[in-house]
C-alpha cells in the first residue's frame, strides 16, 4: 500500500495525540509513504504552533526534531 501523509497526519508521528496510533499504524503496514515536497517545514511550522499554543513544552518539541527532520530526508 502506498499511504499519503498530509502535514496534520505526519505531525502525529512525532506528538502523540488523538490519532497518532493509527497514523503510526498506517505508516508500519504501508509499503511506500508519501508526503508534499513542503510538508517537513510544514510540519516543523505546526510543531511550532503547538508550542505557542501551550499544547507542549519547548523540551517535548526539541526532543523530536531529530525524528522529523530525518523523516524529511527519507520521504
Amino acid at each position: 500500500m502506498t499511504l499519503y501523509l498530509y502535514t496534520r497526519s505526519l505531525a502525529k508521528l512525532y506528538v502523540t495525540e488523538t490519532g497518532s496510533d493509527r497514523v503510526r499504524q498506517l505508516v508500519g503496514e504501508a509499503n511506500v509513504v508519501a508526503t508534499s515536497v513542503v510538508a517537513s517545514a510544514e510540519t516543523r511550522t505546526a510543531l511550532a504552533g503547538l508550542r505557542r499554543d501551550e499544547a507542549r513544552t519547548a523540551a517535548q518539541l526539541t526532543s523530536v526534531k531529530p525524528q522529523c527532520e530525518e523523516t524529511g530526508r527519507r520521504i
